[in-house]
């Protein structure tokens, strides 16, 4: 089997994906090509597409969207392509250059006109919930979509007390809670290991102390994406783990743009930066309206700052009177009429 194994451009404006077509082919592909001598996949992203389509990459705005790996088109029998897929924003106006013979913003509808890897990240954005609407919701997890705070509370005394001879009361747990994962646990053990150390000791015990699913999420979660809104969730807590407690509690997780932990960003609420990659992901796939679904008063200050619309539950520790001005819903059940359900 031959490998061709390529690097491309993931770009959606008004519902249509971008994608080019070289002379001779019948069938159009992702902006992009393969690597050279020496290249990572920015700086090979960032050449091919001054080449193709003349215009400039931002670096700032790369995210990683998945690899996808498929019968290469027009090539010997056996030969796949393995294209590594990325969003971004990109300055100037695509125009075909010499390299390309035609510029295409393809719908989903025009199949006979994609490649295997197209047809593939065309299904996969489908799935995510993109090309239907303009708009898309970021959710907080804990105490938002799964109940937390209760059962984890326990789980940390327990931590606490058998491991470092801590006993935790619930001033000390109220006035951490929320905060990033590893460094709660810092503040909570009193720093009585290192942060990899507490979070492998606190990981060891998570499965008897397991969160359970706020009543309606899940259906909530799967209604927003079979109307086409795109979903994802935007949390303290660290990103895989996260992911695990989602599936475990019967959440669509492959269909979720997007999971991001306090691993996966430099800031955190209520830092409204903390929803950067989200947003440029979002931005360079033609959603420009964005909610954020929280159950804290510094999710409502990260969701202001940012520039989203906000929608509290009161399922955590605030009462309504915290939320002044934003749509308040006692059960994440009765959030849709505010996302676009």
């Amino acid at each position: 089997m031959t490998i061709i194994d390529k690097v491309a451009l993931v770009h959606v404006r008004d519902g249509r994906l971008l994608t080019t077509r070289s002379a001779g082919r019948e069938r159009c592909y992702l902006p992009g090509g393969k690597r050279e001598p020496g290249e990572d996949d920015l700086a090979a992203l960032t050449r091919e597409l001054a080449e193709e389509l003349g215009v400039q990459v931002d670096p700032a705005t790369v995210r990683p969207w998945g690899v996808f790996t498929h019968e290469a088109d027009a090539q010997a029998a056996g030969t796949v392509v393995r294209t590594t897929a990325m969003t971004a924003d990109v300055a100037g106006e695509p125009v075909a250059s010499a390299e390309v013979d035609e510029l295409a913003w393809l719908a989903p509808e025009d199949r006979d006109r994609m490649t295997p890897t197209i047809g593939a990240v065309v299904d996969d954005l489908l799935a995510k919930g993109f090309f239907a609407q303009d708009r898309a919701v970021l959710f907080d997890l804990d105490d938002t979509l799964v109940a937390t705070r209760e059962v984890k509370w326990e789980h940390h005394r327990f931590v606490a007390r058998e491991h470092y001879g801590i006993d935790l009361d619930d001033e000390t747990l109220a006035r951490h809670w929320g905060e990033p994962f590893g460094m709660m646990l810092g503040h909570l053990y009193r720093d009585a290991a290192s942060t990899e150390e507490m979070v492998a000791t606190n990981h060891a015990s998570a499965h008897l102390y397991p969160k359970t699913t706020r009543p309606g999420a899940v259906e909530l979660v799967t209604d927003l994406l079979d109307a086409g809104i795109p979903v994802g969730v935007v949390t303290s807590t660290l990103s895989q783990p996260a992911a695990d407690d989602l599936r475990r509690c019967g959440f669509p997780v492959d269909r979720l743009f997007t999971v991001q932990g306090a691993d996966r960003s430099p800031v955190h609420k209520p830092d409204p930066a903390v929803f950067t990659a989200a947003l440029d992901t979002l931005r360079c796939l033609g959603i420009e309206r964005v909610s954020y679904v929280g159950d804290a008063v510094m999710d409502a200050q990260a969701a202001a700052g940012a520039g989203l619309d906000f929608v509290a539950v009161t399922t955590g520790m605030v009462t309504a009177e915290a939320f002044p001005g934003v749509p308040v819903v006692a059960s994440i059940a009765e959030a849709g009429p505010y996302l676009g359900l």
